[in-house]
C-alpha cells in the first residue's frame, strides 16, 4: 500500500486558521472601536489616508525598481523572492542578492551579415 503524503493543507487545517485569526480580529476590533469612534469623522478620514499612504510608499520603491531599473523578472527560491535583471550584455541574469547564482541564459546574438 503506497501513502503519498500531501504538500498542501486540509480543509479543516484553514478552517482552523480561518477561526482562530477571526477571533483575534475581533478582540483587537472590539478594544480599538471604541478609540474609533472618538476620532471623529475627519480621523477617519485621515487614518484611511495614512494607510494609503503606507502602501504605496512601500509598493513604490518596488515599482521604481521594476520600471526604471529594468528588472524583469522575480525568481521565487522557496519561499523567498528576488529580483533578478535581465541584462543581454552579461552571460547571464544579475539577481540583486549575490547568494543566489541563477541559472545561465542564452543571450541573443544579432546575425551578422556576410559580404
Amino acid at each position: 500500500m503506497n501513502i503519498q503524503k500531501s504538500k498542501g493543507f486540509t480543509l479543516i487545517e484553514l478552517m482552523v486558521v480561518i477561526v482562530i485569526v477571526g477571533i483575534i480580529g475581533t478582540v483587537i476590533f472590539m478594544s480599538v472601536g471604541a478609540s474609533f469612534a472618538s476620532i471623529g469623522a475627519w480621523g477617519l478620514v485621515i487614518l484611511v489616508l495614512a494607510l494609503i499612504f503606507l502602501f504605496l510608499s512601500r509598493t513604490l520603491a518596488l515599482v521604481l525598481l521594476v520600471v526604471l531599473l529594468g528588472f524583469a523578472f522575480f525568481t521565487d527560491r522557496g519561499a523567498d523572492f528576488r529580483a533578478c535583471m535581465d541584462n543581454p550584455n552579461a552571460e547571464f541574469s544579475k539577481c540583486i542578492n549575490a547568494d543566489i547564482q541563477p541559472a545561465p541564459t542564452e543571450t541573443v546574438q544579432p546575425e551578422q551579415s556576410v559580404n
